[in-house]
């Protein structure tokens, strides 16, 4: 950087300072590589410069920063920062770049849908009442884990212990809690009730239109982490949901092993896996695998039908060989503009 008026001492000291009110708007601390190459960027296009003040120097930097953040990025497989920084901040909030359709048709199969139905049934009956406790009826919940696992996989999830109350069936538990937040369920009188929301719903759009805000309010209300034991700091990869559904959607199309997409997610934000997640079985790198894995491959997507997740050895209590892919509902609850 050179100056012909002599105001090189009341410059900021470091292109870090110049940068910082106009950093990679993807939150550049997740991924310090990226960072890092920013600001190399910006030092040399600075280095040819006649920077003569400090108005000057801030001017450039902001139309340097806000071109580079269009920038399409390897890391966030052709997302640019700024199409990040929307997907990571304000995902409902950004029809430029993701948009999510009401004209789609969702199956009774789809588990989160299943469940939905089974407790519409179910409050249709005049005794349905909630627990002391505030849960699911435990009869209720033998039924539907029975109609939905079927007998081999009811035996099979049960042969260490049954499910004696809604917190022995983690699933349907989830559900309930989405359905509360979604104003789908609630208590009145001593019995549950749907809502009046949820009924106008059911009315006008059917189960389709009741599967949007159960995807909503799963996503905004819903502690993904609640209870399972993972570190409070890996809670962000929830944030990120829209960027993972941007993975399944871009890559989905094949069988790809759930690593696949760890390894893509992990690209993305290096900075997830901080040394301190270290333990003695798993380097920090896994333990955010882990997470990804068990929070949005295993879980979100297989339960609102965004992706079909298969074992390849299921006959192995320990098999850790699982494979993913899309389906064809992924395409149609959100649409990517990119």
């Amino acid at each position: 950087m050179s100056s012909g008026s002599g105001l090189d001492a009341d410059l900021p000291n470091s292109v870090s300072e110049l940068a910082e009110s106009n950093g990679p708007r993807h939150g550049g601390v997740l991924n310090p590589g990226l960072s890092g190459r920013v600001n190399d960027d910006l030092e040399a296009a600075l280095a040819n410069q006649r920077i003569e003040s400090i108005e000057q120097a801030q001017v450039f930097v902001q139309q340097h920063m806000a071109k580079r953040n269009r920038v399409g990025l390897v890391e966030f497989h052709g997302l640019s920062p700024e199409q990040m920084h929307c997907l990571i901040n304000e995902p409902f909030d950004s029809p430029a770049l993701l948009q999510f359709p009401d004209n789609y048709q969702v199956g009774s199969t789809v588990p989160y849908v299943f469940f939905f139905n089974q407790l519409v049934a179910a409050v249709g009956q005049k005794n349905f009442k909630p627990t002391a406790t505030g849960n699911l009826p435990r009869n209720f919940c033998r039924s539907v884990a029975l109609k939905w696992l079927g007998e081999a996989g009811y035996a099979k999830r049960t042969r260490y212990g049954g499910i004696n109350s809604e917190a022995d069936f983690f699933e349907l538990n989830g559900f309930r809690h989405v359905c509360e937040f979604a104003g789908y369920l609630r208590k009145y009188r001593g019995k549950y009730i749907i809502g009046q929301e949820c009924q106008q719903l059911l009315k006008a759009g059917g189960q389709s239109a009741v599967y949007r805000g159960l995807f909503k309010a799963f996503i905004t209300e819903l502690d993904w982490g609640y209870g399972d034991g993972y570190p409070d700091q890996l809670s962000l990869i929830q944030r990120f949901w829209a960027f993972a559904l941007y993975l399944l959607q871009l890559f989905g199309d094949e069988w790809r092993p759930l690593s696949f997409y760890e390894d893509a997610f992990l690209l993305a934000f290096p900075a997830l896996a901080d040394p301190a997640l270290e333990t003695r079985f798993h380097s920090a790198e896994d333990e955010v695998k882990i997470a990804f894995r068990h929070w949005v491959l295993q879980q979100w997507l297989p339960w609102f039908g965004l992706a079909q997740v298969e074992d390849l050895e299921p006959d192995n209590l320990l098999s850790d060989n699982y494979r993913v892919r899309k389906t064809p509902l992924a395409d149609q609850v959100a649409v990517f503009t990119v």
